[in-house]
């Protein structure tokens, strides 16, 4: 996937009944790089009890997020340049992603930004679990846990197949680095034709800025 390399930098129980997001909190006298954007952490309702969702994107070729509930940590890798997909060191074979060649996106161009491309993925998540693969789909996506286990919770008692497709924006150059940001959008199945929901992530950096605690 050679073009895919060169453009798309990395780009995410039961239905959900409510979410908290906390703010991540570091010791500025112990930390030389601001986690600002990079830690997200997320408290999560499901039929189980509360789930605490944290994922860490400092290095964005490698990006780790871990799931305790009921006193179990379950970890979720994502490798983004060779599309690979881990929970709890076992590759899912279920995890599928297409590059398009597109050179246009159907949706609105967020102010300021510059389409880059856009990927189709697809999970089949029937041996893992709804929290957990949320937490997955908000692992490559960057986009909120909450939201995207909403998403999934709608048809979740019919299909474990999630469809979605992460266009992506790149923004003028900003601290020696490039800001992107993902819009993702979710589809009742393959033929993409029917939208079930839409998830947003927040202006990244695919590579450290400098000084390095600039942010997007």
């Amino acid at each position: 996937m050679k073009i895919f390399k060169k453009v798309f930098v990395p780009l995410l129980a039961s239905v959900l009944l409510c979410a908290t997001v906390l703010p991540s909190v570091s010791n500025a006298e112990q930390v030389t790089k601001p986690e600002v954007n990079l830690v997200q952490t997320e408290v999560i309702q499901t039929d189980r009890g509360e789930a605490t969702v944290t994922t860490n994107f400092n290095d964005d070729n490698h990006r780790i997020t871990t799931v305790v509930e009921n006193g179990k940590t379950t970890k979720i890798e994502y490798f983004t340049k060779d599309q690979t997909l881990l929970i709890d060191g076992v590759k899912q074979e279920n995890f599928n992603v297409k590059e398009s060649r597109s050179d246009f996106s159907l949706n609105a161009v967020p102010s300021g930004g510059t389409f880059v491309g856009k990927f189709d993925y697809s999970y089949d998540w029937v041996n893992v679990g709804i929290a957990y693969a949320a937490a997955a789909i908000a692992t490559v996506t960057k986009a909120p846990v909450s939201t995207i286990l909403t998403i999934l919770g709608v048809g979740a008692s019919l299909n474990t197949q999630s469809y979605y497709t992460i266009y992506q924006y790149s923004y003028p150059r900003k601290c020696e680095a490039i800001p992107y940001a993902n819009h993702t959008v979710f589809y009742q199945d393959a033929s993409r034709n029917k939208v079930t929901g839409t998830a947003d992530s927040a202006k990244f950096f695919s590579s450290q800025p400098y000084p390095i605690g600039c942010t997007p």
